[in-house]
């Protein structure tokens, strides 16, 4: 999966920098490696937009992904174990914002949430119902 690729050079990069940054190394030096953690980031950005959608698209009654709110790091683990999240809307749950094992994001109606607490629609029968 790309997304999975991704993320891996961005934690990568993050460990190079904090390291150079450690050494005591200067922001020009630092500038190529900052550039492309930017460039990763948007990547990154469009990259979920697409996996979630389809996602949404594929296996849940909802559509029409106007953004991702927080915690698109989540995504690749709903979509290697889906059976582990529940899908819940935001407004029920407002504890979710500060959930760090949450992906939450909107689609055209309201603000819903992937999370691994108890509460929500269950993964069955490859769909969350």
């Amino acid at each position: 999966m790309v997304l999975k690729t991704m993320w891996r050079r961005h934690r990568i990069l993050t460990y190079l920098k904090s390291g150079l940054i450690s050494k005591g190394y200067n922001f020009k030096s630092l500038s190529h490696v900052n550039s492309q953690l930017e460039i990763l980031n948007t990547l990154i950005k469009e990259e979920s937009f697409d996996v979630l959608n389809k996602l949404l698209f594929e296996k849940t009654n909802y559509r029409l992904l106007k953004q991702i709110e927080k915690g698109q790091e989540n995504l690749i683990k709903i979509i290697d174990c889906p059976e582990w999240w529940r899908l819940c809307k935001v407004n029920e749950h407002c504890e979710e914002w500060l959930n760090r094992n949450s992906l939450l994001f909107s689609t055209e109606r309201e603000i819903l949430c992937f999370t691994l607490n108890d509460y929500g629609q269950k993964y069955i029968s490859n769909k969350w119902q």
